[in-house]
């Protein structure tokens, strides 16, 4: 199920349904996806708001899974949860 106002049948996506077509944890998580090497040019040149052509998106996931050496994981990416341990000050009494 996607979340709401995320439309994979739209022509147009936004990095928000190409990380639900993925099934990252987070927007931020495809932000190295759209970087890759042969992925598709966004449809404006910007660096805020980018969108992309939908069936160019797909089309290249289509054909990195068909090729010799699908798409395992992301460089750089975790999507193991994160523990943050933060110092307590300690106090004199």
């Amino acid at each position: 199920m996607n979340k709401p106002g995320i439309d994979l049948d739209a022509p147009i996506w936004r990095l928000e349904e190409i990380a639900s077509f993925l099934r990252l944890p987070s927007t931020k998580a495809a932000y190295p996806v759209v970087k890759l090497k042969g992925f598709p040019r966004s449809v404006l040149p910007a660096s805020r708001n980018r969108r992309w052509i939908a069936a160019e998106v797909k089309e290249f996931f289509a054909s990195s899974t068909s090729e010799s050496q699908p798409i395992k994981a992301i460089p750089g990416v975790n999507s193991e949860p994160q523990i943050i341990h933060k110092q307590r000050k300690v106090r004199a009494a």
